[in-house]
């Protein structure tokens, strides 16, 4: 999955976690795994004075400062937002998600909701290379703003982890003959692999993934989907499955209808496993 969708991911379940529970966010510092490439994740809010225009100001200057002061302003708990696109024109024609999904910010919207008693706030990241020769390769400053306050809260119902799952198997299993028999390597092995995770007992191979979430006390269901979800991301730049293309045509429409339903239920996938409440 992209770094945006790791970080949201983190964020939403280390601060509920935290403002249900007292969790200990001690650990969401720019050493955390989800942080790898980050020089910078700090929070900003839109101050409009009395005079003169408005201006964004720092809010918080850390994920952990940024969840302290959500919780003394009475935030209850975080979920992750997916606002699917797919409008975007090119040459008359309608570019999906799934390719747009290269490039930062691209694919569709992802927000932060905070909840409180009676209403939501909304927060979107920015990221940005501002040092793009950094040695430890931290070259991304990353901004999270407050797009909009006071919103009309709704219910979310739960997610069906176990119904997402048997779907996401249907999905990788037949995204996976598509690849095989068009000769598509090393990609049938690929969606192999995650369908694998999806159904293993011990689905993270390296520690650091274990970091993405607290995952004391949590479903193995969840934990091996949050793993798949990864495992199977392969939308990308230049050399991914979404660099493929096709002349008009069956293969064309069906490499299209597999790869945009792979994306859709990869991002339910990530939502679900953030909002996931035991």
């Amino acid at each position: 999955m992209t770094g945006e969708i790791a970080r949201a991911i983190t964020l939403v379940t280390y601060g509920t976690a935290f403002l249900k529970d007292g969790y200990d966010i001690t650990s969401l510092t720019l050493s955390h795994p989800s942080f790898t490439f980050e020089n910078k994740v700090a929070f900003y809010v839109f101050k409009e004075p009395w005079f003169g225009k408005g201006k964004w100001v720092e809010f918080a200057a850390d994920p952990i400062s940024w969840l302290g002061k959500l919780k003394k302003d009475g935030c209850r708990e975080l979920r992750f937002v997916f606002e699917p696109d797919n409008t975007i024109m090119l040459n008359d024609a309608v570019v999906p998600d799934y390719k747009l999904a290269r490039f930062v910010g691209g694919g569709g919207r992802r927000l932060l909701e905070a909840v409180y008693e009676g209403y939501v706030d909304y927060w979107t990241a920015k990221e940005e290379v501002t040092a793009p020769e950094a040695p430890d390769h931290r070259i991304w400053t990353i901004t999270y703003g407050r797009v909009a306050t006071r919103q009309v809260k709704t219910e979310s119902r739960p997610a069906d982890i176990t119904d997402i799952s048997v779907r996401l198997a249907t999905m990788l299993g037949e995204i996976r003959d598509f690849a095989r028999k068009e000769e598509m390597d090393p990609w049938g092995d690929y969606f192999d692999q995650a369908l694998q995770v999806l159904n293993g007992v011990d689905p993270f191979a390296a520690m650091l993934d274990r970091q993405i979430m607290p995952l004391e006390n949590k479903d193995p269901a969840l934990i091996r989907l949050l793993a798949a979800s990864g495992k199977a991301w392969c939308f990308g730049g230049m050399g991914s499955w979404n660099d493929f293309s096709f002349e008009e045509g069956e293969k064309k429409e069906r490499y299209e209808s597999l790869s945009a339903g792979l994306y859709s239920l990869l991002m339910e996938s990530c939502v679900a496993v953030a909002n996931y409440r035991d």
